[in-house]
This record gives structure tokens, C-alpha cells and sequence, in this order.
């Protein structure tokens, strides 16, 4: 995969996550307000919202690491590649 297409992708998965525990905050703030009006149905379903978030943003985290890896196994490849490239051709100047 080229690189630039890694980075776009850990580019967007940086602003899914922040999308995410930006509307988990907010789910945080609504149910302060449910607990204080001690409504049951909502804080359930907002207890339940706000697990499946969390569970969103773990998700979201391991791909970016799992990309982050990605990356580095290429940039590594690469780096060997050259390195390989280097001397072969310093063989040529040598004979």
C-alpha cells in the first residue's frame, strides 16, 4: 500500500476518533442531567450509548496502531530496499 494512502488513512481515522470522544462527551453531559432528573429509561440508554462509544474509540485506537505498524513495516522495507539499491550500485563503482 503507498504511503500516502496510509497517511490518509490514519488522518481519518485521527478524526473519526476525535468525532467519537467528542459525541461521548456529550453523551457524558446528558446523562448528568438524566441522573439529576432520575430518569431511569434515559440513563440506561444513555449508560448503554455511551459503552458502545468507548467501545468505538478502543476499536479506532487499535486500527491506528495497527496502521502506525503498517507504516513503519514500509518505511522499513523501503529503508532496505535503498540501502540494498546503495550497493549494488557501489559494486558497480568498484568495478
Amino acid at each position: 500500500m503507498p504511503q500516502a494512502s496510509l497517511t490518509t488513512r490514519l488522518q481519518a481515522e485521527h478524526q473519526e476518533l476525535q468525532q467519537i470522544e467528542q459525541h461521548l462527551e456529550g453523551l457524558k453531559g446528558q446523562l448528568k442531567e438524566k441522573l439529576l432528573d432520575d430518569d431511569e429509561a434515559a440513563i440506561a440508554k444513555l449508560d448503554a450509548d455511551i459503552a458502545s462509544q468507548k467501545r468505538k474509540i478502543e476499536h479506532h485506537k487499535l486500527r491506528i496502531d495497527s496502521l502506525c505498524a503498517q507504516q513503519a513495516l514500509e518505511q522499513k522495507a523501503a529503508a532496505t530496499k535503498q540501502k540494498a539499491q546503495l550497493r549494488v550500485e557501489s559494486a558497480q563503482l568498484g568495478n
